[in-house]
């Protein structure tokens, strides 16, 4: 079953690409395809077409995406986040381009944060 959430990616008037999504179900896994940018105007999309079904495993496959911002990553953790609270996962499938650099960099960060004391201070 394929379900088109929005259309079909085509160039906006100023060049960009715009954002589509589209879900697939087969044997109990979800699997949205995400093409174009997924930004700020794209983040509620790609959260819904993760989250708006009974399926508890979701894959998402990022191969047609151009960009991603901060937004369009907080969108992906947001939907996770459901997910995990119903028991589920969301698994990101074959990052490419910008949007695998941004994922690259917030692990890279990830690793030098700690939330031990320093210097009497709790860091975030």
């Amino acid at each position: 079953m394929y379900a088109a959430v929005k259309p079909t990616p085509s160039a906006a008037p100023d060049g960009e690409q715009q954002f589509a999504v589209t879900v697939h179900v087969q044997a109990g896994c979800r699997v949205v395809r995400a093409a174009g940018e997924l930004d700020l105007e794209s983040s509620e999309s790609i959260t819904r077409a993760c989250v708006d079904g009974d399926e508890l495993t979701v894959v998402v496959d990022m191969s047609g995406l151009t960009f991603m911002d901060c937004r369009g990553y907080e969108s992906l953790v947001g939907a996770r986040r459901i997910l995990e609270s119903r028991s589920g996962t969301l698994t990101l499938l074959s990052p490419i381009g910008e949007p695998a650099h941004l994922l690259a960099l917030l692990s890279e960060l990830r690793s030098t944060v700690s939330s031990s004391k320093v210097a009497g201070s709790t860091m975030p």
